[in-house]
């Protein structure tokens, strides 16, 4: 769940002065320091990243258990949020329906606003923009 590579990736400068000063000097205990606050922002980071999916979890739950009730189902949330798109065949692979029922499911829930569809060659993506847009933040 921790991705240090974006952390590094912000400022490469820092992470190859620091082992090249490992190399040239010897210098383990500013490169563990180093590391050691790479891992920290990156965590707390992390932890944010989770609460604010699970608070969009909640409010879509919400959301499809007042406006679609007839479609919402604990299995088919978490479905929606396990990845930041999702496909009919998802939903059939999950046996949370048939062909025609997931179909019917994913534009229920692009209709109430918590999925959009887009077309992908012949393929039909129904994106989770909210987690997305957590993922990206």
């Amino acid at each position: 769940m921790i991705y240090m590579s974006r952390k590094i990736l912000e400022d490469k400068g820092a992470y190859y002065r620091g082992l090249l000063a490992v190399t040239r000097d010897g210098a383990w205990e500013e490169w563990i320091l180093y590391l050691l606050n790479v891992v920290t922002e990156t965590a707390i980071d992390t932890r944010r990243r989770m609460e604010e999916i699970v608070a969009a979890m909640e409010r879509a739950t919400m959301v499809a258990r007042s406006q679609a009730p007839r479609v919402y189902s604990r299995e088919l949330v978490e479905t929606i949020f396990s990845q930041p798109y999702t496909r009919i065949a998802t939903l059939v692979e999950r046996r949370l329906g048939h062909r025609d029922t997931a179909a019917s499911h994913l534009r229920k829930l692009e209709e109430i606003g918590l999925l959009e569809s887009l077309v992908l060659g012949r393929d039909k993506l129904y994106a989770n923009v909210e987690l997305m847009r957590i993922l990206a933040g």
